[in-house]
């Protein structure tokens, strides 16, 4: 049993390095080896060396960051060839973050920080995207969990 999750995690190890270092790969082509561009290079490379599947997992978080920049014709260029990689496109993350978000509303509360940093990532994105009105209910949770956090 646990060498089939032994397994299970190198392949979802390989997945996110290719995943990340074909993002990279793609704006370092469109962009140039900006200083930004070679920092994630950097630190992808040492992430493979170190077996770090968390960091991984956070310079895809910084990497959709990114991302937010491309121009229409780039992204779409960019979620073209995730597709023909990987078979899904960015727009698969963004799903999942709402999916969390809507789950962490219905409940009508944030029970730790990892759905706070979910909530807030959704909030930070709604405000640059000029939704303000939208982003009332998110705010009563964060401020609810900042608040129970302070007092215990």
């Amino acid at each position: 049993m646990k060498k089939k999750n032994n397994n299970t995690k190198e392949i979802e190890f390989q997945q996110t390095y290719e995943w990340c270092n074909t993002i990279v790969e793609f704006m370092i082509q469109k962009h140039g080896e900006t200083p930004g561009l070679k920092m994630f290079n950097e630190t992808i490379n040492d992430c493979r060396e170190n077996l770090n599947l968390k960091g991984l997992k956070y310079i895809i978080k910084d990497l959709n960051e990114w991302i937010r920049d491309l121009s229409s014709n780039h992204l779409n260029e960019l979620n073209g060839l995730l597709i023909n990689k990987f078979g899904y496109d960015l727009s698969k993350k963004l799903d999942e973050d709402s999916i969390k978000v809507n789950q962490i509303v219905s409940k009508g509360e944030i029970e730790n920080d990892k759905e706070y940093n979910i909530v807030l990532k959704k909030v930070e994105s709604m405000i640059i995207d000029g939704k303000h009105e939208e982003v009332s209910e998110l705010n009563k949770l964060l401020t609810k969990y900042h608040s129970n956090s302070n007092e215990g």
